[in-house]
């Protein structure tokens, strides 16, 4: 008769229960749709150029000198828009991930875009046909001549 008896369980110690907690946690965050959620959300924050880019501005005489840090962009993802007061540096990030199985078959693919421009303003005019731009090791220089005023004499 004690053989049809369900056996006496203990209580689960509290060790247990949090490994199962933590394992259905752990569970809940790496099926679909929330570990695609959680991978997008990691993929915002560790994009380049979330906050913009550091910009440093020189005021010379006769000249400005910006300077601006990009790395890990190429020279092509740069685009440079010179006003005679203001320059605006865009940077433009594509990027296209694909997920292929052994046999070539595509699984999933994940494209993203992000663009990024600093508008810098200029206190004094600047000669946009004389401005000179270098790009080397991730860091971007502009070269901005001035504009000459004219004095003229009173009569």
């Amino acid at each position: 008769m004690s053989e049809n008896l369900p056996e006496k369980r203990h209580p689960p110690s509290e060790h247990d229960l949090f490994q199962q907690w933590k394992e259905s946690i752990q569970h809940f965050f790496a099926e679909p749709p929330i570990r695609g959620f959680m991978e997008s959300i990691d993929d915002f924050f560790h994009a380049p150029f979330l906050n913009g880019f550091p910009v440093d501005v020189q005021n010379l005489d006769e000249k400005y000198i910006i300077t601006a840090k990009l790395p890990g962009i190429n020279k092509d993802q740069i685009k440079i828009d010179i006003f005679q007061r203001s320059v605006a540096i865009t940077v433009q990030h594509r990027e296209i991930m694909t997920k292929k199985d052994q046999t070539d078959t595509t699984l999933a693919k994940k494209q993203s875009y992000q663009k990024t421009s600093r508008t810098i303003p200029l206190h004094v005019p600047v000669d946009e046909n004389r401005a000179k731009a270098n790009y080397t090791n991730g860091l971007l220089t502009l070269v901005l001549p001035k504009l000459k005023g004219k004095s003229i004499d009173i009569y």
